[in-house]
């Protein structure tokens, strides 16, 4: 079994939506970032 690694104070939620065709062929997602404290839960960033 590997050891846990410190994962810090921050956890960190992603969700992705507005898929979009590129003309090139490939995918553009829009990517949002939710980040909350370990220490402090009612504390969020986007």
């Amino acid at each position: 079994m590997l050891p846990q690694k410190n994962k810090g104070d921050l956890v960190r939620f992603y969700t992705i939506t507005d898929p979009k065709r590129h003309r090139k062929g490939y995918t553009v997602y829009k990517v949002t970032a939710r980040i909350v404290s370990r220490r402090n839960p009612e504390e969020v960033q986007e």
